[in-house]
């Protein structure tokens, strides 16, 4: 399970690199304190990170967002809109505030 509060987040080192926040796709911390008002679903990865997909409207536009926590839940490493998923959880009948 992941912390929904951003206030309580931590962070890899590889989150703010430069590198990682100029690949297209990739979010700010901003967007990702926005997506995760917009929380949907959790799943654990093989390696022991979670995944947890979130709804974020990007420019007019609906976009389902992974963002990749360490096993504690906490620790924020990655951020990107994951165009596979959207399908699948655009179709969530809960609206967006």
């Amino acid at each position: 399970m992941v912390e929904r509060d951003p206030a309580k987040w931590q962070f890899t080192r590889y989150f703010f690199r430069e590198d990682r926040l100029s690949k297209a796709g990739h979010l700010s911390l901003e967007d990702c304190q926005q997506a995760i008002r917009n929380f949907v679903d959790d799943k654990p990865e093989p390696g022991g990170r979670i995944r947890a997909y979130c709804r974020l409207v990007i420019r007019g536009k609906l976009w389902i967002v992974r963002l990749v926590f360490l096993s504690d839940g906490k620790t924020l490493h990655n951020a990107h809109m994951d165009e596979k998923m959207t399908d699948e959880y655009q179709q969530d009948p809960e609206p967006l505030p």
